[in-house]
C-alpha cells in the first residue's frame, strides 16, 4: 500500500492519497501504476490505492493508514510486506 511509491507505507502515503483526492498537482494528478484517477482507476492504481479494500479510492483508504500507523488498528487489505501488484512498477526488494 505504498500510494506513493517511495518504498515504504508511512504518514507520506496518507498525505499523498489526501492531496490526489482533494488537492491535485501535477505530482498527485494521476494515480502511479496506469494513470488513472480515484474516479477512474486501473486496476492495478485500485490494488495499490485502496487500502482498504473496498473497491474505491477515498478519504476512508488515507484514514485507514493513520489508523494503522499511529492507533494500530487494522492492517491494509493487502498487509504490510511489499507485494508486486500488476500494471504497477515493481518496487519490491
Amino acid at each position: 500500500m505504498d500510494a506513493n511509491q517511495d518504498g515504504g507505507l508511512d504518514l507520506s502515503d496518507a498525505i499523498w492519497i489526501l492531496g490526489h483526492l482533494f488537492l491535485g498537482g501535477a505530482d498527485v494528478a494521476t494515480l502511479p501504476c496506469e494513470g488513472g484517477t480515484a474516479p477512474s482507476p486501473g486496476p492495478g492504481d485500485l490494488a495499490l490505492v485502496d487500502v482498504n479494500g473496498d473497491d474505491a479510492i477515498d478519504l476512508s483508504d488515507a484514514v485507514l493508514i493513520l489508523d494503522f500507523l499511529f492507533v494500530g488498528t487494522k492492517s491494509p487489505a493487502l498487509g504490510t510486506e511489499c507485494v508486486p501488484i500488476s500494471g504497477c512498477p515493481d518496487r519490491c526488494p
